[in-house]
């Protein structure tokens, strides 16, 4: 018979890796008691992640080093694609980066990204951003004239259209706490609403 091999690493998540590691050379940790235990952060440290490329064994990586809270987002417009209508389950393209794209994991939903990170044990800090061209049209250039152009959705700013996020953004909490309860997620409105591209235009 044919023996298995081993899928070995890409060289893009070797270099990742070793940027993770690298960077929590430098921080504090606290060891627990007995010597072979792994490395404990603060409830309060986490890492930042991509649900668009994230994979299973990068989750199983995060919780076997330590570290207890993930932050990711909702993206208002891959929610909410017909008004008043919420479907976390929608499939969503995933990046072409993802060391998984190759084996079939073009896609993913709100709805498994987060109950992958979940059954990791993993506390989400969930930020709900986005315009959402259902309600504020169609996206504008946020790059200066001579730059190359920038496309990005405009940010609710109309009565109507903050309404319709809030709604959006109650929808979605409501959603996953009723999953994996109150506990399992702290969250945020809107990402970098002081920039441009945060906040369009």
């Amino acid at each position: 018979g044919q023996m298995a091999q081993a899928k070995v690493p890409s060289p893009r998540s070797r270099r990742r890796l070793s940027l993770l590691l690298a960077l929590l050379a430098l921080l504090p940790v606290t060891v627990q008691a007995e010597s072979n235990a792994p490395p404990r952060f603060g409830t309060g440290f986490g890492i930042n992640i991509k649900t668009e490329r994230i994979t299973e064994p990068e989750l199983d990586s995060i919780a076997a080093i330590g570290i207890r809270r993930v932050r990711t987002g909702f993206s208002w417009y891959e929610v909410e694609r017909r008004k008043g209508e919420y479907a976390w389950d929608s499939p969503i393209e995933r990046q072409a980066a993802a060391d998984d794209y190759e084996d079939g994991r073009a896609y993913f939903s709100h709805d498994i990204a987060i109950k992958q990170i979940r059954a990791r044990g993993l506390h989400i800090d969930a930020t709900l951003n986005q315009g959402n061209g259902v309600y504020t049209g169609k996206p504008v250039n946020i790059e200066p004239e001579g730059k190359p152009p920038s496309y990005r959705l405009v940010a609710p700013r109309t009565p109507e259209n903050i309404a319709a996020f809030a709604a959006f953004a109650a929808a979605t909490v409501e959603h996953f706490e009723q999953l994996y309860g109150r506990d399992a997620f702290t969250w945020h409105i809107w990402n970098e609403p002081d920039f441009t591209g945060g906040f369009p235009p």
